[in-house]
């Protein structure tokens, strides 16, 4: 599913869509980015998150991440919960049509969207 062993086509910032096939509610502000310098940075819904990831036999493989700490709704901290433990469990990726896809070692879709539209923290 990968379209090369390195980070170029990961490169960027992405929105979410969908996460393990549940969409995320309305204007929320989860995405994240894979640096060409190999760190990944984001928004999990409520928190932001940094860490690291590397490519390793054409997988993803991401380290440990830090997140701040802030309480949000419980809907909000939900899709939190959900968003992090599925970004940990990234394997493979796919981007088609401007669409970017993270799948876990199995094929199962971890999540869906676009390029994030850098309009300041809002989602496009």
């Amino acid at each position: 599913m990968n379209e090369s062993d390195n980070a170029a086509p990961l490169a960027g910032k992405w929105h979410v869509d969908y996460i393990e096939g549940r969409g995320v509610m309305d204007y929320s502000p989860a995405h994240y980015q894979f640096g060409d310098d190999m760190t990944l940075s984001g928004n999990a819904s409520c928190n932001r998150f940094n860490g690291t990831y590397r490519i390793e036999e054409g997988a993803i493989v991401v380290g440990e991440l830090a997140t701040t700490r802030k309480l949000c709704p419980r809907a909000l901290m939900e899709q939190e919960s959900r968003f992090l433990a599925a970004l940990k469990r990234a394997h493979s990726w796919k981007s088609d049509k401007g669409l970017m896809y993270l799948y876990d070692d199995q094929g199962v879709e971890l999540f869906r969207g676009g390029r994030w539209n850098d309009g300041g923290d809002k989602a496009p």
